[in-house]
Parts: C-alpha cells; structure tokens; sequence
C-alpha cells in the first residue's frame, strides 16, 4: 500500500479558485517524499534541505523541466498543468528521483497502512477508479456508484 495513489479517472473538475501549493524537500540526498498525488495547476516547490548543491529535472512525457543547481535553503517551483506522470531527477545526484501524479479531478487519495482507503463525495454513476504504483503499475475497475451509500472495491497491484 505504500507509494499508491488511488483516483479517479475521465473526470474533470474545475480548478480551485485559489491556487494549490506542495513541497517536495531534498533532504538527505533524496526526495521527501518519494511520491506525490496533487491535482493540475498545482505548484510544487522543491526546497533544498541539504548542505550541498541540487538540481531537479523530469524528461517524462507529461512535462519536461530542468531546475538548474542550488544551495541548500534556496527553492524552486514548477506548476503542473496537464495530468499525467512525472518522474523527478536531481542531475548531480543520480540515485536521486521521485514520482508524481498529475490529476484531473480532486478525487484520488492514497491508502491507509492496512490498505484501507476513502473516496469522498463521488459523483453517482458508473466511473473509473484507478490504484497506481510506480514500480507495479495500475489496475482500473468500473464502478457504479450509487446516490447514497458506500461502495466496496478493491486492488491487487503486482
């Protein structure tokens, strides 16, 4: 259940009237934390915790960038636009990277310790749930999701 993000997908929402901020620290020589769920048009800051040098860089399809080096207390943003997958580089660092996931909607949340997990506020209908690692990969199930009441489902990511 660790490092899952559990959405909807084919579901977009209005952005927030005020816009949307998380930090994704280097700390350590890594990333704090390792994955990161927001939804489009949120900015990320990536503050520099370290007594050395980062960068910051991701070549994925949904969004390239490069935060070039920086000493420790400084910070950089970047604001994610479109939905999708980012993995993040530090360009000093190699072993260093961390994933996000860029959603179209303010339905995704990550699973308890246990594996238990809540989406709120659900439209009714029949929709796309997604659980999605980014070692294991994702699964998808069509649920039908009634006006009232709570609906069960589960995930066997592999």
């Amino acid at each position: 259940t660790e490092n899952v993000v559990i959405s909807v997908l084919e579901f977009t929402t209005a952005a927030p009237a005020k816009p949307l901020k998380v930090s994704i620290r280097q700390l350590d020589k890594a990333f704090v934390p390792y994955l990161t769920a927001i939804r489009t048009g949120t900015t990320v800051d990536f503050p520099n915790g370290d007594k050395i040098f980062h960068s910051v860089f991701s070549e994925s399809a949904t969004q390239k960038f490069h935060l070039p080096e920086y000493p420790q207390g400084d910070s950089r943003s970047v604001t994610f636009t479109k939905p999708g997958h980012v993995e993040l580089f530090c360009a000093i660092h190699t072993h260093m990277n961390a994933h996000i996931m860029i959603l179209p909607n303010e339905f995704f949340t990550r699973p308890q310790k246990n594996g238990d997990f809540r989406l709120e506020k659900l439209p009714a209908g029949k929709l796309k749930i997604q659980a999605w690692h980014p070692k294991l990969g994702s699964q998808v199930k069509v649920v039908e999701v009634p006006k009232d009441g709570t609906v069960k489902v589960s995930f066997a990511l592999k």
